[in-house]
């Protein structure tokens, strides 16, 4: 599905633009370059009104193009090279795969995973062709900028999630798993502290992204966040639960909890997987699939609202 290449209006551009993009920009790393994150800090949740002022006025604007329609994202940034391009870019990153996990429920997911995941996911790809000196998934990118290193921990997590919520093991084995496993390695060396959860799947042979642990994922994020100090472990736990992701696109092709939000019917194996994790993901109720399945099958989609 190539993006159409003709420029965005008006609508867009006045709401999309670098005030706009700079204020998401703090919903993910809202730590001054002095002053590095602390694990802790990470942790802490925006308040869902604060993703709705700053983001659903743009997730409107952008879904009144069709994915085959869309201008090219690219351009809403400045050019690559400019100094601010980092923190905008990461921005509309943010903008197009993380707000609608807070702001898009109900009949609006299938706009999360069908609409705006292909947004982000086609952004992400077009960051990494860039030439090596101004691809932005690198620390030394966000070091000449001013940030430090824990400030490119949460950027880089950021930046790799859309291959995480990519339905393609293609792009997990080719580009997730390598970042991650760079990521886990620089914190190694830049902390001076090791992975133990993962040194401790190394010593038994098996790995986590190797593994057809279809659970972990689920068991991960119910287990809830690392309640550390040091950056590094939250980092850590980040990293495994991006390799979580593999063994359920490895099983199954896809993730089985998007079903409902997507009109998809779930295949026995799926809905056995879903029974395991006591329908860990699903939020979509009957009464919402219901409508969903019945404009994916007229091919039409209910306006976001």
């Amino acid at each position: 599905m190539a993006a159409n290449q003709s420029s965005f209006p008006e609508a867009v551009t006045t709401l999309i633009n670098a005030q706009s993009l700079t204020a998401i920009f703090e919903l993910g790393l809202c730590w001054p370059k002095g002053t590095p994150p602390t694990g802790k800090d990470w942790a802490k949740n925006t308040p869902q009104s604060t993703w709705k002022s700053l983001c659903w006025e743009s997730l409107l604007a952008l879904s009144k193009f069709s994915v085959d329609n869309m201008p090219d994202l690219i351009t809403l940034l400045p050019a690559p090279s400019s100094p601010e391009f980092p923190v905008q870019a990461l921005s509309l990153v943010v903008l197009l795969d993380q707000a609608p996990r807070h702001l898009c429920n109900g009949v609006n997911e299938r706009w999360r995973n069908g609409f705006f995941d292909v947004l982000a996911l086609r952004l992400s790809l077009q960051l990494r062709d860039l030439p090596s000196n101004l691809r932005i998934e690198t620390f030394p990118r966000w070091e000449e900028a001013g940030f430090s290193f824990a400030h490119w921990c949460q950027a880089s997590t950021l930046l790799s999630a859309p291959f995480a919520h990519a339905e393609d093991l293609a792009l997990h084995e080719k580009i997730l798993l390598p970042v991650v496993r760079e990521r886990r390695a620089l914190t190694e060396k830049y902390y001076n502290v090791i992975d133990a959860f993962h040194a401790a799947e190394v010593a038994k042979g098996m790995t986590m992204d190797a593994s057809e642990d279809t659970l972990a994922f689920a068991r991960f994020v119910k287990g809830g966040w690392p309640d550390m100090e040091e950056i590094s472990e939250v980092v850590f736990w980040y990293c495994r639960v991006s390799e979580a992701h593999v063994p359920i696109i490895r099983t199954f092709g896809r993730y089985p909890y998007r079903n409902r939000a997507l009109g998809r019917e779930s295949t026995e194996a799926e809905r056995e997987y879903l029974v395991q994790t006591e329908n860990f993901g699903v939020s979509v109720n009957e009464d919402d699939a219901r409508k969903i399945r019945e404009d994916v099958e007229k091919g039409v989609w209910t306006p976001l609202a």
